[in-house]
């Protein structure tokens, strides 16, 4: 597991000390979220009470970053979110689709008349903060940020 450090041994190997065993640590952008006996249960709750089955339990909750998301995107067919160094599947419906898709409807015109940015559906994954991913159903990108 990330959080664990692994202990440093020496070995002679050809009369020079040399270390048996690699050292895993946590990188300093990864600190913890969550206390070491929270349960699934705090998880939940501080993700707004959404269902446990959404939930990724690796990498540790409250440890995993935009590269994990990019990595387990590429696993999966469903869109992830990383909100808060954990990761979470999002559930989109047919009634949230329907929204969406009327949403962009009248939104997309507008924007591309008056050449303001780009309109985008919910596969589009925004990096917001170092552990903050969210795909938005439908969202607005300025041309001063695109460019």
């Amino acid at each position: 597991m990330a959080t664990m450090i692994a202990k440093k041994t020496r070995a002679v190997q050809n009369g020079k000390p040399k270390s048996a065993a690699p050292r895993v640590r946590r990188p300093a952008d990864r600190p913890p979220r969550f206390a070491p006996n929270a349960t699934l249960a705090d998880v939940q709750k501080h993700l707004g009470g959404i269902p446990a089955s959404r939930i990724h339990l690796h990498p540790q909750p409250g440890t995993a970053t935009i590269r994990d998301l990019e990595r387990l995107d590429r696993k999966t067919r469903g869109t992830c979110e990383l909100i808060d160094g954990v990761i979470v599947e999002k559930q989109m419906g047919w009634y949230e689709s329907l929204v969406a898709s009327v949403l962009i409807e009248i939104l997309a015109p507008y924007v591309r008349a008056h050449r303001l940015g780009i309109v985008l559906g919910s596969d589009a994954v925004l990096r917001l903060f170092p552990q903050q991913a969210r795909a938005p159903d439908v969202s607005f990108v300025s041309k001063q940020t695109l460019a």
